[in-house]
């Protein structure tokens, strides 16, 4: 980390709470989608332009390396080799502020690399293409493949991105924690990709209580998600992509030819 006691400017107050406001929200901006202009802080704060590029020279003054104006698009470009400055990265933080990029259905959660998601961040703000190199099971090789990333998906315990995959030329979802290394996304996409109605489509999920559970379970579940009767169903609201990872959270397996030993089962609309 820099010090940022470096950081003075005629407009840009160090130690107010404002200056460092806007000093933390030209990382994150530049960050997570890989370009920036004084536009957006003027909008975010309400600022002059003046004030606006004194925010953004205080913070190149701070962390030098992080970007570069670019006359051609007239807009500041990310490093890819960036170091934040102020604090840590957050994939979490981030998502919580777009809501069309992130399926959320809570558990620990695993690791995730910070270049592998601040690249897939950019990736899907800029709408480019990029290539990672993603391990599909413990004992296999890591596979490259070069998709194109549109949403995050988040299943209790783990992340994973939606996105559309160039060799399977069809949609699929890649568990972040198994991406091992992504490339800058550079490509901006070349052609229209068909719509993606797994995610677009809303559905609900009904279950209630197993039959074959005792008594007791039956009556403790009552209470845990306050149900009137063993027969009223659990009602969930997902996107159609997210339904296996909703069953199997509630540990249902619809593919399954053994016998049900969830506490639950499908319920009748």
């Amino acid at each position: 980390m820099l010090n940022i006691d470096k950081i003075m400017g005629n407009i840009v107050n160090r130690d107010s709470w404002l200056g460092q406001q806007q000093l933390r929200y030209v990382e994150e901006l530049i960050w997570w989608n890989g370009v920036m202009s004084r536009k957006e802080i003027i909008d975010r704060f309400g600022c002059s332009p003046q004030q606006a590029t004194a925010v953004i020279q205080s913070y190149l003054e701070l962390n030098p390396k992080a970007m570069e104006y670019s006359l051609k698009v007239r807009r500041y470009l990310a490093n890819p080799k960036m170091k934040c400055v102020f604090a840590p990265p957050s994939l979490p933080k981030e998502l919580q502020k777009s809501e069309n990029t992130v399926g959320q259905l809570t558990l620990p959660v695993k690791a995730l690399n910070e270049k592998v998601t601040r690249n897939l961040m950019v990736a899907i703000r800029q709408e480019r293409t990029v290539t990672i190199h993603y391990q599909p099971g413990r004992d296999a090789e890591a596979e490259k493949h070069r998709i194109i990333p549109h949403a995050f998906g988040f299943v209790g315990s783990r992340y994973h991105v939606r996105a559309w995959s160039e060799e399977r030329e069809s949609y699929r979802d890649f568990s972040l924690s198994r991406i091992q290394a992504t490339s800058w996304p550079k490509t901006k996409i070349k052609h229209e990709l068909p719509a993606d109605e797994n995610w677009e489509t809303w559905e609900e999920v009904h279950i209630k209580i197993n039959s074959e559970a005792s008594d007791g379970v039956k009556h403790a579940l009552m209470e845990d998600y306050d149900l009137e009767s063993v027969n009223s169903p659990i009602v969930i609201h997902c996107r159609k992509a997210m339904k296996p990872y909703v069953l199997y959270q509630m540990g249902l397996d619809i593919y399954s030819t053994l016998p049900n030993t969830s506490f639950f089962e499908m319920a009748s609309k």
